[in-house]
């Protein structure tokens, strides 16, 4: 994992943040019952929706129980 400003810390040395994939909430969705309407990416508030895994810091679901 990469060290930046927004992850400052090497991956076995953070406080509290756990970084996961994009992939990674669509399967805890899918276990939850739950349907993603639309996702994509954020990085310096600006919308990421190709490679938003490699190219965003955040991301955004829009869901619903399915």
């Amino acid at each position: 994992m990469p060290v930046t400003k927004v992850l400052p810390y090497q991956w076995y040395d953070t406080p509290n943040i756990r970084v996961g994939t994009l992939q990674d909430f669509e399967a805890l969705a899918l276990q939850n019952r739950l349907q993603i309407l639309d996702q994509f990416g954020l990085q310096d508030g600006v919308e990421i929706r190709f490679w938003p895994n490699a190219r965003a810091s955040r991301a955004v679901f829009k869901f619903q129980r399915a």
